[in-house]
């Protein structure tokens, strides 16, 4: 037979016509037809009332009046004309994941895991054996949980058994919706207690179990857009080809909106739902919801006059598939389900203008959170995680902590931990294990109960801490002097050596270290012996203007372990030295050069320089001793000028009517010039450890040496003056 449309009964409209066949496996039975008229721009049919005649035809046709089909009797019933509304083709789509991908996308959905509500008999995990995608479905799929995983539940009287793996995918703190349409295509699953769902939930909702910063249900609102339970008690024959559409809504946990509860049942005309795909959705505008299944709508609550609704419904909601197994509702699940798949095509999110008008409405006053990033910490820390996150209108913003990512699917009841509740729970933060976590942000105003709140989620990688990190991160380095304790070295903030007292005795030592704010965290630390600092040698310790050699000490020490330069006590500031590396061992030497220009600034006489490092403070005595351009009254008098009693007059001085020979008062003072002389110079550097004894000595030695010659110097001086008296002498005799 056809079934078609006409126009005055007349010609067919846009060739609507479907032919109806009659085969060995559908004879009996009815079959679904579905005709569509397009009336373009007008509000009725064909707009003209006097040449719309749309008339609705069903013809057998058969050239026999002997067959079957003459024969044979056909049934019409359910028939309907339904409207579809023009401002559905002014919708601009938002959102949507098609599934065409190999991995479900992270950035859009998150998991529910473990045994969430009630009676139900599964547990939902985040194996690919439960939540997959393939041939571009996301595909939720019951499993057999193993029998040493399996546990009972309790609601009041009934005791079940959770003996099913399943899954349930969430787009909480990373997708949210506020109006619009809201569909999917899904094939759905058959069976006893069967219980998939499509549904929203306020995107405040507490699911980490933090009530101070989320919203309890249902004061969140909740809106289920398809849930089916199947065959059993609830369900009865008809389970699998109905479809139920409901609203949650109340305060202080009770279900008790004027909408709330009691959801419409929309049932098949024809077949199950697990035959075949349908499209579920919802046309959500403020204070209104329509439902459809396959384009036809089903259910319209206009809520406009019930102020909690508003409160509650009028909110950004999250999206949820799930595939539940079993519950207070649907009664006990079938013990035959494993296999069992929800498998949904795509899901899509788009909005007409007036619903873009309202949502952008709602989000100009609500709370607004700006500065949320993904976080890396160290084990152990307790960093400011609020640091560069704000928000606006008197809000304030705290946050949460789960361990939804490292949910582990074996071992029982298993299930996602609230680990740290916020700014004030800094010893839960510093107890975080390796691994990553979600890091909720939720802005809010205390007090207000009835307003949205605002939440985002990040991801929180809590890094293992390891004393090889910590030390790199430091900067220091563990070098001791040998002999010492080994709490002489500083270690990373929070470590400490097992046994401080311990004493370095090689030059390389490995030895335990532990950090006493987590229990049990030890590494080991390689120390760097060393021989204490000693000075090993100095130069040019007799200083005069005129001079451009700096003074420069040798010590055993390498530059990166110098600290400071002190001279006659006082720190000088390090333009006026240098220190420079003469090996690159971890012990090797070091020189540091005091400027000649620092030099010039210090009086004549001793002064002691001390050098402060790591390893100890070495110390030593140089003298200053100034030109003749620049002497002061405590000066020595030049070199060669007086003689002591035992010395001879210079040699060839000569002597006339005039000269007298020196008196004793000028033996004298010539010996106390020369006394003085060998006091003022400088006679090597005198170093104050009694590791460089030896060094100082032989630098002594040297010094004494140079100032034996003295003699010598005076002899020469003599000789000269005895040559200008015989010069002298000649002249005058000349002259005569």
């Amino acid at each position: 037979m056809f079934v078609n449309l006409k126009k005055n009964a007349q010609n067919l409209v846009n060739g609507n016509e479907v032919t109806v066949k009659c085969t060995e496996e559908n004879k009996g039975q009815y079959q679904d037809v579905e005709l569509n008229i397009d009336t373009g721009n007008e509000k009725s049919i064909f707009g003209n009332a006097n040449t719309a005649n749309l008339t609705v035809c069903f013809m057998k046709w058969t050239e026999s009046t002997s067959d079957a089909t003459y024969r044979g009797k056909v049934f019409v019933d359910d028939v309907s004309l339904t409207e579809v509304r023009n401002e559905d083709d002014n919708y601009n789509l938002v959102w949507a994941d098609e599934f065409n991908e190999t991995e479900l996308d992270k950035n859009n959905w998150g998991y529910e895991l473990g045994h969430i509500r009630g009676l139900e008999q599964q547990h939902y995990t985040n194996s690919k054996d439960n939540v997959y995608l393939e041939d571009g479905n996301l595909v939720i799929k019951a499993t057999n949980r193993k029998t040493e995983d399996q546990y009972e539940v309790t609601q009041g009287d009934t005791t079940r058994k959770v003996i099913y793996d399943s899954g349930s995918v969430r787009t909480h703190g990373k997708q949210e919706f506020l109006y619009g349409r809201i569909e999917m295509k899904a094939k759905l699953p058959k069976g006893q207690a069967v219980f998939p769902a499509f549904w929203t939930l306020g995107s405040d909702f507490h699911l980490d179990g933090n009530i101070a910063q989320g919203i309890g249900w249902p004061d969140s609102g909740e809106i289920d857009i398809m849930e089916l339970i199947g065959n059993g008690t609830a369900g009865g024959v008809n389970g699998n080809r109905q479809v139920y559409q409901t609203l949650h809504y109340g305060t202080n946990g009770e279900d008790d909106g004027k909408y709330a509860g009691h959801g419409t049942c929309y049932t098949l005309p024809s077949g199950i739902f697990n035959d075949d795909y349908h499209v579920f959705g919802i046309n959500w505008s403020k204070g209104k919801i329509e439902w459809y299944v396959d384009d036809q709508i089903v259910r319209t609550v206009d809520y406009s006059d019930d102020q909690r609704a508003l409160e509650c419904i009028d909110r950004p909601q999250y999206i949820e598939f799930n595939l539940a197994l079993g519950g207070a509702w649907p009664g006990a699940a079938g013990e035959n389900l494993a296999g069992t798949k929800y498998e949904v095509d795509y899901v899509r999110y788009a909005r007409n203008e007036q619903q873009q008008k309202d949502a952008d409405t709602f989000y100009a006053n609500a709370y607004k959170i700006n500065g949320e990033k993904d976080v890396t910490m160290t084990e152990g820390e307790t960093p400011d995680l609020l640091a560069g996150i704000t928000s606006d209108k008197e809000s304030i913003v705290d946050y949460s902590i789960n361990d939804e990512p490292m949910f582990t699917n074996v071992g029982g009841n298993t299930h996602v931990s609230l680990l740290c509740t916020g700014k004030n729970d800094t010893e839960s933060l510093k107890s975080l294990k390796p691994g990553s976590y979600n890091l909720y942000y939720t802005a809010y105003k205390e007090g207000d109960t009835v307003s949205a709140r605002t939440r985002r989620q990040v991801s929180l990688t809590v890094e293992e801490r390891t004393f090889e990190k910590d030390l790199a991160k430091s900067q220091l380095e563990l070098n001791g002097a040998i002999g010492s304790t080994l709490e002489t070295i500083k270690l990373p903030d929070g470590w400490e050596f097992v046994d401080p007292k311990e004493k370095i005795s090689e030059e390389y030592q490995e030895v335990d270290v532990i950090y006493p704010a987590i229990g049990g965290k030890v590494g080991k630390a390689i120390i760097n012996g060393y021989e204490k600092a000693v000075i090993v040698s100095g130069e040019n310790t007799k200083l005069e203007y005129n001079e451009s050699k700096p003074l420069e000490i040798t010590i055993n020490v390498s530059a990166r372990n110098i600290q400071k330069v002190l001279v006659d006590e006082k720190e000088i500031d390090t333009k006026y030295y240098t220190i420079e590396n003469i090996s690159r061992a971890v012990n090797g030497n070091s020189k540091v050069v005091l400027t000649n220009e620092y030099l010039k600034t210090l009086s004549s006489g001793e002064h002691k320089v001390e050098i402060q490092t790591t390893a100890g403070n070495v110390d030593t005595i140089f003298t200053v001793v100034k030109s003749n351009s620049g002497k002061d009254d405590n000066e020595n008098p030049n070199p060669g000028t007086g003689k002591d009693d035992n010395e001879k007059p210079n040699p060839g001085t000569g002597s006339d009517d005039n000269q007298k020979p020196n008196t004793g008062t000028e033996n004298k003072d010539s010996q106390t010039n020369v006394d003085n002389k060998k006091n003022e110079s400088v006679e090597g550097v005198s170093n104050t450890n009694k590791e460089t004894t030896k060094n100082a000595q032989t630098t002594t030695q040297k010094s004494t040496k140079t100032g034996d010659q003295a003699p010598v110097e005076i002899f020469i001086g003599c000789c000269l003056v005895s040559f200008i008296a015989i010069i002298a002498l000649k002249k005058k005799k000349a002259l005569k």
